[in-house]
């Protein structure tokens, strides 16, 4: 018992700890689009450069709205897969998106689910303010069904490898976040996989939104207290996220969305404004 309170403190303590950085987040643009209500997660175009995918959290439409940083509409499309609680957007390297739905407010989820669409084609012409959805309905040709290994958790956080995906639980100040991963790859299309627990992360602040770097060699922690940079060397996740991360101030506008970009970090708040920090920031 000893033993443990005292792991358990050294945690609280490393989690605890930040190093301020010098750092500036500008609001450089605010989502012009009226059906941006509460804007949960943000990434990057693979296509279509200086473009963003955003979407709503739950009690909202199943719909993801491409913007500019300054926050033009360039798209609204309907997904066919439910909105129970989407909390975040990431790609892969072809571009795919995906969409985490795993909220979990009140832990009575027992499931969760990640869904992978193409990214669409945006118009040609940059649409109205106020554009409906596209009346093409964008399918998912993945789906991915995650059970909790013990008790459920809120999970607001999804970003990717090249074989794995990773969610980081939200623990509300209660201990360290923690870091679970399923596989990309999986046998049955229709098989329910186990999140494995494979790291804790350094980290008391409720976790908002995650995001890797295109080169793999960053991870980005957003938080309800800041943002957090991780060194990933050598590729290994899980030996990153224990280490110290560095530790940068973010606006109080309940941010829940982050993703680099080759200007910089960019993370987006509920409320659709749009921030940006320098990328030399961050290295």
């Amino acid at each position: 018992m000893v033993a443990l309170l005292a792991a358990t403190t050294a945690a609280c303590a490393v989690g605890a700890h930040r190093e301020h950085r010098d750092t500036s987040f500008e609001e450089v643009g605010v989502a012009e689009h009226p059906w941006i209500r509460e804007c949960s997660g943000v990434v990057l175009s693979h296509r279509y450069p200086g473009v963003f995918w955003v979407h709503n959290d739950s009690g909202n439409e199943p719909l993801i709205f491409a913007l500019t940083a300054e926050g033009k509409n360039r798209g609204v499309f309907r997904v066919a897969a439910e909105n129970k609680d989407w909390e975040d957007i990431a790609t892969d390297a072809q571009g795919r998106i995906y969409l985490s739905d795993t909220g979990n407010n009140e832990r009575e989820r027992q499931q969760v689910q990640i869904y992978r669409i193409a990214e669409p084609d945006l118009p040609a012409e940059a649409p109205t303010r106020d554009q409906k959805p596209s009346p093409v309905r964008l399918r998912p040709d993945k789906e991915w069904r995650l059970k909790y290994p013990g008790e459920p958790f809120d999970g607001e956080s999804l970003f990717l490898t090249a074989t794995h995906g990773y969610l980081i639980s939200k623990e509300h100040h209660k201990h360290n976040a923690r870091l679970f991963r399923f596989a990309l790859e999986t046998q049955d299309a229709n098989a329910k996989e186990v999140l494995e627990q494979v790291a804790e992360l350094p980290i008391l602040d409720p976790v908002t939104a995650a995001d890797l770097s295109p080169d793999g060699k960053r991870l980005a922690v957003l938080s309800d207290g800041g943002l957090f940079i991780f060194p990933v060397p050598h590729g290994d996740i899980v030996a990153a996220v224990k280490a110290e991360p560095a530790y940068f101030e973010t606006p109080h506008d309940n941010c829940e969305g982050v993703c680099f970009t080759p200007e910089g970090i960019v993370i987006t708040s509920e409320k659709g404004r749009i921030y940006r920090m320098a990328e030399h920031f961050a290295k």
